[in-house]
């Protein structure tokens, strides 16, 4: 894995989805989701999430919502600040991206834990307005979002008014 998460470092955009798609589909196994986290790949995905070219966001965004379903690495992901990386590649507005973070948020706010720092994130903006997008998928994984969200009383008031 080591080898191919190296070849980030490289300056060549097509190089970078390339990665990003042999981890998309590396990612799709349990095992593996553990073994990403455990080798530094959230750093490194994380930070091609906030590309500015359309394709490799979304394919990091995609990876980071693949390796977030795997429970061990839910707490461990929002400990290491990657919803701030979600939202920021939701800037744009690109619809596969924004529905690739939002997946990631789905998973992530499975965790109890993690259901007060999404909230706190500012975060609850982008995902009511994914609730009118026009994507179904989109706004299925926004609706799976605020109801986890919604399970804490703390949230509550923020769901309502913001």
């Amino acid at each position: 894995l080591k080898p191919l998460l190296n070849l980030v470092s490289l300056d060549n955009t097509e190089m970078k989805q390339e990665v990003a798609a042999t981890l998309w589909n590396i990612s799709l196994s349990d095992k593996n989701k553990k073994i990403i986290m455990n080798e530094n790949g959230l750093d490194i995905i994380s930070t091609l999430c906030r590309s500015s070219e359309n394709e490799l966001s979304y394919l990091a965004c995609g990876v980071i919502a693949n390796i977030s379903e795997f429970q061990e690495n839910q707490i461990r992901m929002v400990e290491e600040g990657i919803i701030h990386h979600l939202q920021y590649a939701m800037l744009p507005k690109f619809t596969s991206v924004n529905r690739e973070s939002i997946r990631a948020f789905a998973n992530l706010s499975a965790a109890k834990e993690n259901i007060v720092p999404i909230a706190n994130s500012g975060a609850l903006t982008n995902l009511i307005e994914a609730l009118q997008s026009p994507d179904a998928l989109t706004r299925r994984f926004a609706a799976m979002t605020m109801s986890n969200l919604a399970s804490c009383e703390q949230n509550l008031y923020r769901i309502f008014y913001e």
